[in-house]
């Protein structure tokens, strides 16, 4: 059950939310590729709501993974959805215009702010 309200709710996110649209149009106009695919309803550890990963890279560009957790009672709330999903998004945004590198404590602090301020934290 909690995997396909997760998935329902995202689904709802990535057609009607102007900011999860808006940033994914903003990512795949630098070049960056974004499909609906990377955006992955899972188990989390319960402390998170979601999180941002690097699956690789396709023609030298990064492919991010957005995870969105599932088993988070708060997630199955539209409003926080969208917020994770803005702020996981934005991350990805950074990544692909900024090259950044998540092991330099400058741009991990840098990324998370604009983050946490864009996505209405």
């Amino acid at each position: 059950e909690n995997h396909f309200v997760c998935e329902s709710i995202k689904e709802r996110c990535l057609k009607y939310s102007p900011k999860v649209t808006f940033l994914r149009a903003a990512i795949e106009n630098l070049g960056c590729e974004f499909p609906t695919e990377n955006f992955v309803c899972e188990p989390c550890n319960l402390t998170i709501t979601g999180g941002f990963s690097l699956k690789g890279e396709k023609g030298g560009l990064p492919m991010p993974k957005i995870t969105l957790c599932e088993n988070i009672e708060i997630m199955k709330e539209k409003r926080v959805m969208e917020s994770t999903m803005v702020h996981e998004l934005v991350h990805a945004y950074d990544t692909c215009r900024a090259k950044l590198d998540f092991k330099n404590c400058l741009h991990h602090a840098c990324t998370e702010i604009r983050a946490a301020n864009l996505s209405g934290e």
